[in-house]
């Protein structure tokens, strides 16, 4: 399986063993769209959530270069199924972390490419910190509700991610439709425009959680399962395709293609992934 322990080589080789399966898939099935998921756009050596700006700016520019539409994940169901040959990708951001305003939103402003943010009011407001960041070096500062506005208005749209990061799945059931509906109340209130989206924390959901996303009023859903947005994709559980740390533009290019989806589909049925060791 492949995870942020696979040895470099390793983890690139088993990918390109697959491209010829990527692209019988996507003869067989379409080509859809491609959304992305990314976390931090910070160097932050120690983190594989994190992407360094140069190489966002990077993988940016290659989606140009190489004739890739980026489009708003508002009408990524409606592009998969529309008779395009080009290929589509849709830009999330989860967590809500400030350099998404500091070095994400320029270099996607310059390019004109639309994306999503995904925030937690409760740690927009300084109630929670996440886990994975207490106690380490580096700014860990979240946007602000101002700087949410702002992106707002520029066109970015903004989902919620639950109000506290916690996983949906085996909350009781009224707390987990506070995290749901309240979060997209507090969004609303302060930014001023209603989330659509909403990214499961970590991924993780049901049947039952994807019914309280779609009953508080949200369009759709996200997870981290791997694939393309293709036309039968259940709008509550759209699939995405995370890039990470390790991600040169060889593997960014296979992430793209779909090479890396079947063993990411193993790696997510691993006991360690399932027991939320990724995080």
């Amino acid at each position: 399986m492949i995870s942020h322990r696979t040895p470099k080589a390793l983890r690139l080789l088993l990918p390109a063993l697959s491209r010829p399966l990527a692209a019988l898939v996507r003869a067989a099935k379409g080509r859809g769209v491609r959304i992305l998921m990314y976390h931090r756009i910070a160097d932050l050596d120690w983190d594989r959530l994190s992407v360094d700006t140069q190489s966002f700016a990077r993988q940016m520019d290659l989606l140009r270069a190489e004739g890739w539409r980026v489009v708003p994940l508002a009408s990524a169901l409606e592009e998969s199924r529309a008779d395009d040959p080009r290929p589509r990708v849709a830009l999330t951001f989860d967590d809500g972390y400030r350099d998404f305003y500091a070095s994400a939103w320029p270099v996607l402003r310059e390019r004109g490419f639309p994306a999503a943010v995904f925030v937690l009011p409760g740690l927009i407001e300084g109630r929670i910190a996440l886990e994975r960041y207490r106690g380490r070096p580096g700014s860990h500062l979240p946007l602000d509700w101002a700087m949410l506005k702002e992106l707002s208005r520029a066109g970015v749209a903004v989902g919620s991610h639950g109000l506290t990061h916690r996983e949906l799945p085996g909350l009781p059931e009224r707390e987990a439709w506070e995290e749901i509906e309240e979060s997209r109340r507090v969004i609303a209130e302060k930014v001023g425009s209603r989330p659509s989206w909403f990214a499961y924390p970590r991924g993780r959901n049901t049947p039952a959680v994807r019914e309280m996303v779609r009953a508080a009023g949200y369009r759709g859903g996200l997870t981290v399962a791997p694939g393309a947005c293709r036309p039968s994709a259940d709008p509550f559980a759209l699939p995405r395709t995370e890039i990470s740390r390790d991600d040169d533009l060889f593997a960014f290019r296979m992430k793209l293609s779909g090479a890396f989806d079947p063993w990411h589909y193993l790696w997510q049925k691993t006991p360690w992934y399932k027991s939320g060791g990724l995080r």
